[in-house]
């Protein structure tokens, strides 16, 4: 009874974790550490206390292989840091079996995304432009050339291939 109620706390913990970082990385364009170590670190606590059998090695190497694709996005500035380590720590709880269908969902999602700020960043430009405004005065999510906060496509996802 204990260790279910330990189990269900670490994984909606952790949900609330990736919906605080989302909101984080939409306001501020930034994903705090302790977020993605809290994800990272509810992992084991809700594994060893759900007793069932885990694969240690496939989740594991699920997060350190994403972790290391991050890095090299992060390399070419494709990805932010706390974008890498919020894809890793939630590559804990997804593992080898779940990650084919988690990266769709975290393409889609960011694809969808992108589009949908392009759209709208074009229009709210040309109501600047025709304002004579030079869009300093928009939110970034909102700027022309803003970057896009790829931390919600990487929290929907999980959100939506559900952790335990």
């Amino acid at each position: 009874m204990l260790r279910d109620f330990i189990a269900a706390a670490a994984v909606w913990g952790c949900y609330g974790m990736i919906v605080a970082a989302m909101v984080w990385d939409l306001v501020a364009y930034r994903i705090p550490n302790f977020l993605s170590l809290a994800v990272a670190c509810l992992f084991p606590v809700a594994m060893l206390a759900s007793g069932r059998g885990t694969d240690w090695p496939a989740h594991l190497g699920t997060g350190a292989a994403l972790f290391a694709i991050g890095a090299v996005l992060f390399w070419f500035r494709w990805f932010g840091g706390g974008d890498v380590k919020l894809l890793a720590a939630i590559g804990l709880w997804i593992g080898l079996k779940g990650l084919p269908v988690y990266l769709a969902y975290v393409g889609l999602i960011g694809g969808g995304l992108g589009l949908v700020l392009i759209l709208i960043r074009r229009l709210v430009g040309r109501f600047a432009d025709r304002q004579a405004d030079t869009g300093r005065g928009l939110p970034r999510l909102l700027q022309r050339d803003g970057p896009v906060p790829y931390g919600l496509a990487i929290g929907a996802g999980a959100l939506l291939m559900g952790l335990s």
